[in-house]
């Protein structure tokens, strides 16, 4: 994919405008191993969102979220055809995104980000190597849990992390004898 320039004036912009915009960017901004050129369906970050925040914002203010996101140079949105999903590719990893929008300085080497500079568009420094990324879990109404797994996740390995997980020791809920 080419080299797309982050415009942070845009970004912040619709950080500030938009309830979409806002989550999926305080999301990115936690994530610390999304790989660069990172593809995501619209409905795996609709489904993201609504862990986020009740009540979860429209799958349609989602699209024109992403779509704006696409404008202002954070990859590519690419509408679902020939029964493929709407997704988007990330031209950037998601945590230097968030990081630059939100105030980070956008360049994990320590120098000076372009971050501080809001006028100039940014381009993202080399990406590491990432093949795991955060999945976040509204397991109680205030408990968020996340969860990282390798981007190429198996059927078969979800099977067995969901296995794994009802093995797991649980506090006896009041009242009840086991």
């Amino acid at each position: 994919m080419p080299e797309l320039q982050l415009q942070l004036e845009r970004l912040r912009q619709l950080y500030t405008t938009q309830r979409s915009a806002r989550l999926l960017l305080n999301y990115a901004a936690r994530q610390s191993n999304a790989p660069r050129d990172a593809q995501m369906t619209v409905d795996s970050i609709h489904g993201i969102l609504k862990c986020e925040e009740k009540p979860s914002v429209s799958r349609r203010e989602l699209v024109q979220t992403l779509r704006a996101f696409a404008q202002a140079g954070c990859g590519r949105f690419v509408a679902g055809r020939h029964g493929q999903p709407s997704r988007f590719v990330w031209a950037h990893s998601l945590a230097w995104i968030g990081g630059a929008v939100l105030g980070g300085t956008g360049n994990s080497d320590g120098a000076k980000g372009a971050a501080s500079n809001v006028n100039n568009p940014v381009s993202e420094p080399k990406a590491t190597d990432a093949s795991m990324f955060s999945h976040p879990f509204r397991l109680r109404p205030a408990l968020v849990v996340s969860v990282q797994l390798p981007n190429d996740l198996t059927a078969y390995e979800a099977d067995r992390l969901a296995r794994f997980i009802q093995t797991l020791p649980f506090a006896r809920e009041p009242g009840v004898e086991c």
